[in-house]
Parts: structure tokens; C-alpha cells; sequence
């Protein structure tokens, strides 16, 4: 700032005026000049053209100030075309002057400049434009990007970089269409540089020429130049030329390689084949092929390139372009050389990384095959001479060596059309040989030699020959020879022989020739029996057998089978051995000999103390043996033991001995032990009783890890499992009916009586229900979480360590896995509002399931099975906060409750596990309500209790807790109702529901007087009658032991003189109906046993019967019995019948005798099957006549007929003459 020097002088009017420099100042005014200051900055490229468009941020601060802040419109600050900057009018201040955009296509360049404007100017005239970057030119770059050309295969392996020199690239725009500047090359260090490039911008580059020696890597390689700008954290500037224009310096290499080659070598299954060895070769520019043996290239030791052990892959490396050609010199072992050449081409270029070359085969080039050969199979026709094709006959296939080796691992067979096909043989000498053909021929044992050669050019040709001719093998059957004789080995003619097999089928016939010889033929190998089935005429017949074998093998067409003569008869005898389970003998035990037709042969016969039971004297013929009764304590075996006494016998025949012993059992029962969950139960004891309750001796099992408890060694009877023990005395035992019954008979082992596989024994619970009135509305009963019980097993509540449960959302409480005891349970905290009550509550969890389940026990608790536990439920325990108000209702709607019948017990809670009783009969008012304010009670815990109510209303079990607190008694709001019970059944009888069946019920205490009760229409009934389903119901029982007795069965069923008892429980709210299940009624059942009257072990068969009612009428015809002389009849109504025998057995007299039988009107329970025996006497032997088959219903001529017989032909002849004769007699008398 420049000062001014003025003066103040008095004119010569003797005014004043202001001098500067002794010259007056018009108007007396001082004029003093104030400066801004300015700044240029001028902007090009590299090559010194001005650049336009690129903005600057500038930026101001005071002068004895760093606090820069933008300054001025920022969007002013841009260079014109001519590239300055011009910044005028700059107050004085420190200014930063800074690029923040550079022109387009051009890098951002970050140099910043700062200058000073003075607060004060020197003269009377403004201050020098200040110019920036000491005058020259900011410049803004373009970016370079740089690559290195290395060889791929150093690269993959040895992780180096070996720069390759002389390759060509071309720039070209992002899609790779447009090219851009000139070709660059790599030099010696492998870089080539791109200059000129965009920020922000995508290029791509190809190479052009590869390096000498190697593919042109054809990929196409794009990159992004950074931005500039500030347009994020990876914006570029550059300040400078050099390095600092190299935006893209790409670190990975770009790449060239040598080809690598592969194929598979493989079987014929495509399996891969290890060490076949292949010579590779390579065409020159004279098309010589030379041979590739360089190891690097892949090749062995000896050049040439082996398939690989794990894959069967054959490689080559760093094969130059070209053509090429593998040719396999040496086959994997135990293949045939493939003479197929695998030719390929190497290509001078690939896209990137090369994959490596999948050579192309064409076929099977690379196809390694076994030999195969097949041989033709052929048999003797078994009607003519010819020869046919044979299926089914097995080989196996060796080597033709010194020491043959079987090279078949499981035999060859011939097929439909007879060959036989050996195939997976690698180059050699070989033969079939016939193993088996399953017995139809004998076996050829020679050797079909062939040969499998060494090399083939693709797959082989089967072997079909031999240096004889085609692979053939024939197959023959054998022949047998007998010479027959007299007894002086003359030759005799015409005798006929049989030739049987194994299984005794008869095979082959012939007859003796002149010269005695018997020849049969076309016999498969195996055993044979040969018989004279026909004597020459005045000859024996020899029964003697003569036993031969034809061979299973013979080399080429066999010999004849030639055997001796040989040569008598008994009667026989058979022998079986009776046994128990162990094998020791069994005595004691009857049995009877059936012939063919099922009759029996001779007496019976008893085991002895080996267990012998033996029959003789018996001719040739099929027996069965049959046991009629069993050893004491044994299970009679029902199954029949065939034997058979042979027709011939070679001298004197043994005694034929059943091969198996024959066995009689004792039963076994058994019953699988869970928990309530099903799981299996260890440790549970178990006793076994009979129906009358006493125990069977040393009968005792205890259940197993798996819960199993078998019992063995039972007689027959019937038995019942009870369980004795618990586990560890932790469980609730069942009370499960475990009856079982072991059967008197069974066919062979009788089967395990399984009783059951889930006996359950149960832990117990322990339930209350907490309930209160709603603390917001007193008319709702509502659920209460949070309220504490505890759970003691000592009667004075002194458990050192008792558990506690809280109630849940819902209310609940419970004490769960309890062993089975007496347990005490107290409120200890009371829920949030409310008042505890510490009124002990009794559980008892019982040793046993009660027969009746749900129950309620002596405490009001309800006990019930439940998710596998057994549970003991209190029901509600309400908690007070309120005055009590407690009214008694009755639950029917059309109910007829008397209130004066209804009394309740109030308990005072002293400390002792019952309370104490204040007072006994606490009645409701007339109006239901019950009164407690009038008893003066102390304060403390109550427990009121039902104790007597309306007949034919059952008791409630819920007790009402409460609090007298201040002599208010504090409690709920509660409407006590009582219901009637409901009973309901069902009768039922073959499955169905039986209608019309009368039902009386009684008191258990008085059985005299049955009670009334009301159907399921209201209407009043003494007598329970069942509906058309069968279903019967009963309402209006109270609390109480009942008695069900039938008084009348349905229609053509046995009344049931069963008496069912049941309880009514107190209950807890409605109770549930009670469904008593169903009650079956039976009908008849009788069984007939048709006997002989002399021998009544002896039952027949055969005998047909009627069934007729006491009225004589047919009620059922060809009632027949069976093999075990037995018939059944069923679905018999009570009454009288008869049995009337219509057709008796072969051999036997018909019997005029009705068995008379009475199914009785009532029974308990299931009746007894009736037995009925009938007897038949034999009829009389005729000697030296034939036997007469029994004629039943047909009478003799020498007897009037009875009632429905046929008449006999002699009456008939009698009453014709006797019409005749009144005929003529009237004739005559007319006449005359």
C-alpha cells in the first residue's frame, strides 16, 4: 500500500482546501487505489499441444492463516483453448492451486501449486501477474500398459519365467475387432508395451507370430486402464513421464507352449491296460518317418512310450507342430498286439493354456484283445444213431504246456446251439476239457487243443480250429451187458430185464438171446439197478437185484458196463425210535401200523425203554406209523412216519429202521417285557401258574436284555404267566391276563406260545392341576403357572433333599419316574395374588396294575395308563384370593339330584399327612349353595371332600382347597356338579353283533334285586337289552361294585351264566361313558370218532352220517370222517340230536344204533367241545370167497323193510302173485 502526503492550506477568500504536491484536490476528496492480484497456469500434452476442458480446484487462506477452503465458483476454473488458466482478481491471501479433471482421454496430473498474493503494492499500479509451474506447461499423460511373453511350460512345472523374444501382438479395441496403432514385438526380457492408452478404458491384444519352436497362443487377452479423476480408490494420476505412465503392469505371463498328446489304452471292456509299448515317429519335410526318442518328449529308456499303470494313458510332451503316428511294438501282457496305427496332427496354434491333445482313434486302434475260441458240443441221440447239438455241458480251458494251468476261473457251457465260447486268452497254446454236462452223458475226457496268435490287426477272429479240423466234441451214453444162465451156465433165452436209476425210474429194457446176453443201452452216467421183471417160460423169476454203475467219464466212445449173474424172498419187519427233545429215549409211547389204505395192520405196539417201537411179519408194501398216545407229560407228535418194506431182498432183509428218531416234545411259552415306552425291560421276574392258581415246580424265568422270558419243558395244559418282581422294585408291575394254553397234539416241534410281545411294566407320575380364579375377573376359573409343590416320601415331610416342581402355563404339575411307594406331595409357594394352601395331598403309586384301568384309588385319585407311564392324578388344587362361594348343581339335564342326600367332610390341615376332621356332614343349602362362614374356623389350610351324595349319582373326587386367613375362608368360585354314570357292551358271537340278548343288573352287595336304570331314551329299565349291532346301555349308577348277568341269550346261542363285575369310581367333572367291551356267546360244537369195537385205537374212515334234531329231522346229510376217523359239526343251538349212521366203513357192519348227544342252554363262558364215540363191529371173513364190499341201507331178502328201506326183491315177487290172484279170483267168480 502506497501512502499519500496531503497538506491543509487557507486560501486567499480565507477558505480551506487539500493540497497533494501543492495542487488542490477538487472537492477536498483523496483518491487511494486498491490491487487484486491474478495467476496463469498454461496445460498441454507430452507433445506440447495445448490442452482445453481440464478443471482445476483452487483454494484460498488468510495470509497469517494454513486454513485452505475452496474459493470462488470451482466451475470457472478451466483452461481455454489455448490451455491457460487465468485466475484475476485475487484478493491478497496463500492460494493452492490444484488439476481435479483432466481433459478427456488423458490421465489427471496431481502436482500442486501454491503462490501468494501481498496486501501491498508497491506504486500506484497493479501487481504482476503470477505464473505457475514457472511458466511452462502442466502436462497430462496417457497411459502405457506392459506384458511379458514366457514359456508355458518352464512356467507349469519349474515355476520360471523364460522370457521368449520375436513374438508379435496387436492392440485392437475391447470386442477385438478394430485394431489400433502398429504391431509390437517382444524383446530379449520378453516385454512388449502398449503407449497412447485411455484411462478407463478396455483394450484387447492377440498374438500375431509366435516365438520360433513354438504354438501361437491364439487367446485373446483384455485389460482395463485404471481411471482418473479421483473416481475412486483406484484412480490413477501421473505427474511425470516414464514408469509413472506404466498404468497396466501385468505380473502373469503370457504364455506359449510345445503340444502335449494322450490317448487311453484299453481292453475290449474299456477297462484301461498297462505296459504296452508304443514306438512314436514324426513325418519330415521329405515324408520320412523318424522316430521320437527323446525322454523329455515322454519316451523310455529304450524310446519308446509306455501306457501307464493306473489310467492306461500313453503321453508324449513338447511335440513340435506336425504329423505323427504311434505304432504299438510290445503287447500288454496277455494280449494280442494291435498292428493298427494311431496317426495325429499337431496344430501350430491353441487358444491360451493348449489342453492336452485327445488323439482321435479311429475304431479300435487303441485296443488291446484277448483270444477267444469256441468249440462245438454234440451227444448221442438217446432214440437213434444221430448226433445232435448239446446245451448245458461245462468246460474249462488250460494251458498245452508241460505243466498244463487251468486258465478258466469258473467253467464254460455250452449253448443252444451247442458251442462253447472261451474268450479273455491271451496269445498261446490252449485245450478244452469237458467237466460235467449234468449227468446225461458220460463225460469225453480228450483234449481239444487250439492255438491263440499272437497279433491281429484290430480284434481277432475266434478260434474255430485245429490242425484236425473244426473244435468238435462228442458225448456218448453207456451200455450195460449181462449174460443170463441156468444152473448148469447154459445160455437161456427170452429172459426180460429192467433197468431202473437212482430214483428208481425205470430207464431201459431187454431180453436175453440165444447166447444168454442182455444188452441195454443209451444209459446216463450213475448208479443202476437191473431186476428180471420176466423169467424164460418154466423159470423163476429171480428177485435178487444186481446193482451196476455207468461211469461218469470216458475218453472218446466208453466200453460196455459188463456184470455177473446174481440171485431170494422174506416177509419184513420196520423199527422206529421214540425220543424227546435231547434225543433220549422215550418209553410208554403208543402207537398203531396204517397200511396204503390207511387201515390198521395188526395191534399196537408200545416204545420200549431204548424207545423201540417195532412191527413184523409184514409183507412187502407202504406203512405209516401213528402215534395214538404220548408219553405222560408229553405232546402227542401227530405227524405220520412213512416207511416202506421193500418187494425184494437180497437173502434175509433187515429190519427197515425209520432213518429220522421220531420226537415228542415239551412247550415253551414265552412273552417279550417292556416299559411304557415299549422299550425292553431287563430283570423282571415271572413265575408259572396253573387255572387253578397253584404254581408248576421250578417253572420261573426272568426277562433278558432283550425283555424275553421263555419258559420251557411244559406238559399240556393250560397256564398263566404272573409277574412276580419288578425290576430292581422300581416298576409298576401288570395285572395282564397272561394265559396260554400248551396243546395236547401238534405236527412235529409245536411252535413257542408267544403270550405276547409287550408286556408292559410302568414308572409312575404324580399330577395336579393348579386352578384359580382370574385375578381380573372373578367368574373365570383359569390355569396357574408359578405355583411350587414339593413331593415327600417321609410322613413328617423331613426329606433332606425333596423335590420341587413349579406349574407350568397350563397349570400342570408333575412328579415323573416314580418307583412304586407312597408319596406326599404339599404346596410350598403359591403363585403370584394368591394364598398358599399347604393342605397335604397322598399319592400312592401301587406295586401292581389294578385288574380295572382307569380307576380311582382310596385317595380320590384317578389312576390311568398314560403315554407309557402310570399315572396317579389329583386333579385340581385351586389357590384363594377371594371369598370362597361354593354351590352343589346337578350335571343332567333332566336330573333328579336330592340335596339332602349330598354331605361333605372338611379337613383341617394340622401338620400330619390326613389333616384333621372338622367336621363330617357338611350339607349344601336348600339352594345349593354351601355355607362355611357360620363354622368359626381357625386360619390355616382346608380340604372339603364329597363324601355322600343322590342315589344313582356318582361322587365327586375333586376336593375343594381353601384358606381361612383372618376367619375369612378364602378360596374359589365353583359350581360342584354331580353325574349319573353310563355303562354300554356289545354282544357278539362268530365276529357279529348278536341282537336280543337280556342283560339284569345288580349291586355287588346285593344280588337278589336288579336295579333300575334308564336306556339312552330316558326310559326306565330293570332289563338291559341288546340293539341290532348288538350294543346294549345302561344309565343312572353311582358310585359302587356292580354285578352283569345274562338272563337270556339270543336267539339259537348258549346262555353265558358268566357274572361280569365292574366298578363305579368317584369322579372328577362328567364321567366318561364306561364300555364294559363285549360279551360272546357261543353255539354247539360236537366231534364224532368212528372206532372199531373191538380195538377202539383203531379209528376209521370213511363212515357217513346224518344229523338229525329230537324231532327226527334231517338236519345235515354226508357228515363223513376222515383219515382220523373223526367228523365235526358246529353252530349247533341248544337242544337234543342225533347221529345216524348211513354208510359204514369197508369191511365194516352198519350200525343201527342213533348216538344221541344235547348241546346244554347254558354254560360259563366258552363250552366244551361234546365228544361222541360210535362203534363198528367187523363183518365176518368168508373163507375161499372173495370179500364183498359192505352194502349200507340195502337190506337182506329174509326181512320185512322198515320205514324209507327199499323193498326187497322177494316181497315184491310175493305181492305181484298176491294182486294175480285176487285178479282171477274175481274174474272167475264173475264167470260164474
Amino acid at each position: 500500500m502506497t501512502p499519500i502526503d496531503f497538506e491543509i492550506k487557507k486560501n486567499s477568500d480565507a477558505t480551506r482546501s487539500v493540497f497533494v504536491n501543492d495542487e488542490v484536490v477538487s472537492d477536498g476528496l483523496l483518491q487511494l487505489k486498491d490491487y487484486r492480484g491474478s495467476a496463469l497456469l498454461k496445460k498441454s500434452d507430452e507433445s506440447g499441444e495445448a490442452l482445453e476442458s481440464a478443471k482445476f480446484n483452487v483454494q484460498r487462506a488468510e495470509l497469517n492463516s494454513d486454513d485452505y477452503s475452496d474459493y470462488g465458483d470451482q466451475d470457472s476454473y478451466v483452461t481455454a483453448n489455448d490451455g491457460e488458466l487465468k485466475l484475476s482478481d485475487l484478493p491478497p491471501g496463500k492460494y493452492k492451486v490444484k488439476e481435479s479433471q483432466a481433459p478427456e482421454n488423458y490421465y489427471l496430473n496431481s502436482k500442486e501449486f501454491t503462490f501468494v498474493i501481498d496486501a501491498v503494492s508497491t506504486g500506484d499500479q497493479a501487481p504482476a501477474t503470477v505464473e505457475l509451474n514457472n511458466g511452462d506447461a502442466l502436462i497430462d499423460y496417457q497411459g502405457s500398459a506392459r506384458f511379458k511373453k514366457v514359456d508355458g511350460q518352464d512356467y507349469l512345472t519349474n515355476q520360471k519365467e523364460t522370457p521368449l523374444s520375436g513374438a508379435k501382438f496387436q492392440l485392437y479395441d475391447a470386442e477385438g475387432k478394430t485394431s489400433i496403432g502398429d504391431e509390437v514385438t517382444t524383446g530379449s526380457d520378453g516385454y512388449l508395451v502398449f503407449d497412447n492408452l485411455k484411462p478407463g478404458t478396455t483394450y484387447a491384444f492377440k498374438e500375431t507370430k509366435a516365438p520360433s519352436g513354438y504354438l501361437k497362443n491364439d487367446q485373446l487377452v483384455r485389460f482395463t486402464t485404471p481411471v482418473t479423476n479421483n473416481q475412486g480408490e483406484s484412480a490413477v494420476s501421473i505427474e511425470s513421464g516414464g514408469d509413472q505412465k506404466l498404468v497396466v503392469d501385468e505380473k502373469t505371463p503370457f504364455k506359449n507352449y510345445k503340444e502335449r498328446v494322450h490317448f487311453r489304452k484299453e481292453d475290449e471292456a474299456g477297462r484301461p491296460l498297462a505296459d504296452a509299448k508304443y514306438q512314436l515317429s514324426k513325418q519330415d519335410d521329405s515324408n520320412e518317418w523318424e522316430p521320437v526318442t527323446d525322454l523329455g518328449k515322454g519316451a523310455g529308456s529304450d524310446g519308446l512310450f509306455t501306457s501307464d499303470k493306473l489310467d492306461g494313458s500313453v503321453n508324449a510332451f513338447e511335440l513340435s507342430p506336425g504329423k505323427y503316428k504311434f505304432v504299438e511294438k510290445t503287447a500288454p501282457s496277455g494280449y494280442l498286439l494291435n498292428t493298427k496305427e494311431i496317426p495325429f496332427t499337431v496344430e501350430d496354434q491353441e487358444e491360451g493354456e493348449p489342453q492336452v491333445l485327445e488323439i482321435p482313434i479311429s475304431g479300435d486302434a487303441n485296443v488291446n484283445y484277448q483270444g477267444s475260441a469256441v468249440l462245438y458240443k454234440e451227444a448221442e441221440d438217446k432214440e437213434d444213431t444221430t448226433f445232435n447239438k448239446l446245451e448245458d455241458a461245462a468246460f474249462d480251458v488250460y494251458t498245452d504246456s508241460a505243466t498244463p494251468e487251468k486258465v478258466t476261473e469258473k467253467n464254460l457251457t455250452s449253448d443252444s446251439d451247442g458251442n462253447v465260447t472261451a474268450t479273455g486268452l491271451a496269445p498261446g497254446n490252449y485245450y478244452f476239457q469237458e467237466v460235467s454236462n449234468g449227468n446225461r452223458y458220460l463225460v469225453n475226457t480228450q483234449k481239444i487243443k487250439f492255438t491263440i496268435p499272437t497279433t491281429a490287426s484290430g480284434k481277432p477272429e475266434t478260434v474255430t480250429t485245429n490242425a484236425d479240423g473244426k473244435l468238435s466234441l462228442r458225448n456218448y451214453l453207456g451200455t450195460v451187458e449181462l449174460t443170463k444162465v441156468d444152473v448148469n451156465e447154459q445160455p437161456l433165452e427170452n429172459a426180460e430185464f429192467t433197468v431202473f436209476d437212482s430214483s428208481e425210474k425205470e430207464v431201459g429194457k431187454g431180453n436175453s438171446n440165444q447166447e444168454g446176453k442182455v444188452t441195454i443201452n443209451k444209459l446216463a452216467p450213475g448208479d443202476y439197478t437191473m431186476k428180471e421183471t420176466k423169467a424164460p417160460d418154466g423159470y423163476l423169476l429171480n428177485d435178487q437185484t444186481v446193482t451196476f454203475t455207468i461211469p461218469e467219464s470216458a475218453e472218446g466212445q466208453p466200453q460196455k458196463v459188463v456184470i455177473p449173474d446174481s440171485f431170494k424172498d422174506y416177509k419184513g419187519a420196520v423199527k422206529l425210535i421214540k425220543t424227546d427233545a435231547n434225543d433220549q429215549p422215550l418209553e410208554n409211547a403208543v402207537f398203531e401200523l396204517l397200511d396204503s389204505d390207511d387201515q390198521q395192520v395188526g395191534g399196537t405196539a408200545i416204545s420200549n425203554e431204548n424207545g423201540e417201537v417195532v412191527f413184523d411179519n409184514l409183507t412187502p408194501g407202504n406203512y405209516t406209523f401213528k402215534e395214538v398216545k404220548a408219553p405222560d407229560d408229553y405232546v402227542k407228535n401227530t405227524t405220520l412216519v412213512p416207511v416202506t418194506v421193500p418187494e425184494t431182498a437180497n437173502g434175509q432183509p433187515e429190519v427197515v429202521t425209520v432213518k429220522d428218531h421220531f420226537v415228542n416234545y415239551q412247550g415253551t411259552a414265552e412273552l417279550t417285557k417292556t416299559d411304557g415306552e415299549g422299550n425292553a425291560l431287563q430283570g423282571a421276574a415271572f413265575k408259572v401258574v396253573r387255572t387253578d392258581g397253584s404254581d408248576v415246580e421250578g417253572k420261573t424265568a426272568t426277562s433278558n436284555e432283550k425283555g424275553l422270558v421263555q419258559v420251557t419243558g411244559l406238559a399240556p395244559g393250560s397256564y398263566r404267566f404272573v409277574e412276580t418282581a419288578a425290576p430292581d422294585d422300581n416298576y409298576v408291575m401288570t395285572s395282564e391276563a397272561l394265559d396260554f394254553t400248551i396243546p395236547t397234539e401238534t405236527e412235529g416241534q409245536p411252535a413257542i406260545v408267544a403270550v405276547s410281545d409287550n408286556v408292559p411294566n410302568y414308572r409312575g407320575t404324580i399330577r395336579v392341576h393348579k386352578v384359580g380364579n382370574d385375578l381380573n375377573d372373578d367368574s373365570k376359573m383359569v390355569d396357574l403357572a408359578g405355583a411350587e409343590f414339593t413331593l415327600y416320601r417321609n410322613e413328617g415331610f423331613s426329606d433332606t433333599n425333596p423335590t420341587k416342581v413349579v406349574s407350568d402355563s397350563k397349570g400342570n404339575v408333575a412328579f415323573k419316574d416314580l418307583a412304586p411307594g407312597t408319596y406326599y406331595v404339599k404346596e410350598t409357594k403359591a403363585p403370584n395374588g394368591y394364598l398358599v394352601n399347604t393342605f397335604p395331598m397322598t399319592f400312592v403309586i401301587p406295586d401292581r396294575v389294578p385288574e380295572t384301568m382307569p380307576m380311582t384309588d382310596g385317595q380320590n385319585h384317578e389312576n390311568r395308563i398314560e403315554d407309557g407311564s402310570y399315572v396317579v392324578d389329583a386333579g385340581d388344587f385351586q389357590n384363594a384370593r377371594k371369598n370362597i362361594e361354593l354351590k352343589k348343581t346337578d350335571g343332567e339335564k333332566d336330573g333328579n339330584l336330592d340335596l339332602t342326600k349330598v354331605a361333605f367332610s372338611l379337613y383341617f390341615d394340622d401338620g400330619t399327612t390326613t389333616g384333621k376332621l372338622v367336621k363330617e356332614k357338611l350339607q349344601p343349602e336348600t339352594d345349593g349353595t354351601i355355607d362355611l362362614s357360620n363354622l368359626a374356623l381357625e386360619d390355616g389350610s382346608y380340604k372339603l371332600i364329597e363324601t355322600q351324595t343322590s342315589e344313582n349319582y356318582v361322587l365327586s373326587s375333586q376336593p375343594i382347597y381353601f384358606v381361612v386367613e383372618n376367619t375369612q375362608a378364602k378360596g374359589i368360585s365353583l359350581n360342584i356338579a354331580n353325574y349319573q354314570a353310563v355303562i354300554t357292551g356289545k354282544k357278539v358271537g362268530d365276529g357279529k353283533g348278536l341282537a336280543g340278548a337280556e342283560y339284569q343288573l345288580f349291586k355287588a352287595n346285593n344280588l337278589d334285586k336288579p336295579l333300575e336304570t334308564t336306556d339312552q331314551k330316558g326310559t326306565k329299565q330293570t332289563i338291559l337289552k341288546s340293539d341290532s349291532k348288538g350294543v346294549f346301555y345302561a344309565k343312572g349308577l353311582s358310585v359302587g361294585e356292580y354285578v352283569l348277568k345274562e338272563t337270556k341269550a339270543p336267539t339259537g346261542y348258549i346262555l353265558d351264566t358268566t357274572t361280569h363285575k365292574f366298578t363305579i369310581y368317584p369322579q372328577n367333572g362328567k364321567p366318561a361313558v364306561r364300555d364294559l367291551g363285549e360279551f360272546e356267546n357261543y353255539q354247539g360244537r360236537v366231534r364224532l370218532t368212528k372206532v372199531d369195537a373191538a380195538n377202539e385205537s383203531n379209528q376209521l374212515s370213511n363212515a357217513e352220517f346224518q344229523l338229525l334234531d329230537e324231532n327226527q329231522n334231517v338236519l345235515q346229510e354226508n357228515l363223513k370222517t376222515g383219515s382220523d376217523g373223526r367228523l365235526t359239526v358246529t353252530h349247533l343251538a341248544p337242544g337234543t340230536y342225533f347221529f345216524k349212521e348211513t354208510k359204514a366203513p369197508s369191511g365194516y357192519r352198519l350200525s343201527e344204533k342213533q348216538l344221541a348227544f344235547t348241546v346244554e342252554a347254558s354254560h360259563a363262558g366258552k363250552p366244551v367241545q361234546i365228544e361222541v364215540t360210535a362203534k363198528n363191529d367187523r363183518m365176518p371173513n368168508k373163507s375161499n370167497h372173495p370179500k364183498q364190499p359192505n352194502k349200507p341201507n340195502t337190506p337182506g331178502w329174509w326181512h320185512y323193510p322198515k320205514t324209507g328201506e327199499t323193498k326187497g326183491p322177494i316181497l315184491l315177487i310175493v305181492g305181484a302173485l298176491l294182486v294175480l290172484a285176487v285178479i282171477g279170483i274175481g274174474y272167475y267168480r264173475k264167470r260164474n
